[in-house]
């Protein structure tokens, strides 16, 4: 050891070196847990001040916990489910992937989810700008929505009418406004051959895609007499 204006300088053991790192790597995984927990308790109270105002009638006893799950436990529908992401996402300055919310069952899912979340600066930054289309006059004169749909129909039917979205980068497919009036109409022409009629009400239940779900053919009068008819 030499002195050097008033400090001692010293050569440190060599076996003090990997101490330190593992001291180091200990007190960074206590602190990530400590993150983590802080995050899980912020969830639980999103989550649960969410659910009280759901259902006000019994929010004294609704008890929400880590392992509670989102819509048996705490009855939170999937309508719901979407101001509850609106909510973290505001509360934690990140933005939620489509895939991360639907696969979670419980408050555990979700607080799991914000590690796979981007922040919301960065998504937005990386989003590539949709391309702009032509601007179009508005069908003034359409009464009802139908009438809009026709309008547009007659005078754009490939002009794109909606873009469903995986996520903010993820684009699954376009619809126009020819191929919503089509499908439209094979929807309109399964349910008359089901004998429903104007101001019938009737349950359409479907996924949140572009691909509306085909209702079964049913056989029409004429073809059933055939099939049961005997054979000559």
């Amino acid at each position: 050891m030499t002195p050097s204006r008033g400090l001692i300088h010293g050569k440190a053991p060599p076996d003090r070196v990997p101490i330190i790192a593992s001291m180091s790597r200990q007190s960074d995984q206590i602190s990530s847990a400590a993150n983590q927990g802080s995050r899980e308790r912020d969830m639980v109270a999103i989550v649960a001040a969410l659910a009280r105002e759901l259902h006000p009638q019994r929010s004294r006893f609704i008890e929400v916990g880590a392992s509670s799950r989102i819509e048996q436990d705490l009855g939170i529908d999937s309508l719901a489910r979407t101001e509850l992401v609106l909510r973290i996402e505001r509360a934690f300055r990140v933005r939620l992937s489509a895939q991360a919310i639907g696969e979670a069952e419980t408050v555990h899912d979700l607080a799991q989810a914000l590690d796979r979340a981007l922040p919301a600066q960065r998504r937005i930054g990386v989003e590539a700008p949709a391309a702009a289309l032509p601007a179009v006059p508005a069908a003034t004169k359409a009464l009802t929505l139908i009438d809009v749909l026709e309008w547009h129909v007659a005078r754009h039917p490939d002009r794109t009418h909606l873009t469903v979205l995986q996520d903010e980068a993820t684009a699954l497919g376009t619809l126009t406004y020819g191929e919503l009036a089509a499908r439209a109409r094979g929807v309109g022409r399964g349910l008359l051959m089901r004998d429903i009629v104007p101001e019938d009400r009737v349950a359409h239940v479907a996924d949140r895609s572009r691909f509306f779900r085909r209702l079964p053919r049913r056989e029409t009068p004429t073809e059933a007499r055939r099939a049961n008819a005997p054979s000559p």
